[in-house]
């Protein structure tokens, strides 16, 4: 059996796509929430989380903060 790991992608339209790796969920989403954070700049009140319909699409948080489309997945992977 593989391990598994938690990937943060960062999708913002002003930046090349971010992509970081964690062994632990937790830190995952501590991460994508400092990312939400910063591109949300002074207008935090677009930061809106997601976590119950991405079971299926094989992530496990999924957040906007702007109005561009801009958001971060965090997403659980396996590795071999």
């Amino acid at each position: 059996m593989g391990e598994e790991v938690f990937v943060v992608m960062v999708n913002d339209r002003h930046a090349d796509i971010d992509v970081d790796l964690f062994h632990k969920e937790e830190d995952a989403i501590e991460n994508a929430r400092k990312w939400a954070k910063l591109g949300a700049g002074k207008y935090p009140e677009y930061i809106k989380e997601s976590t119950t319909t991405g079971k299926g699409l094989g992530w496990v948080l999924f957040i906007t903060y702007g109005t561009e489309d801009d958001h971060i997945i965090v997403m659980k992977r396996g590795i071999n």
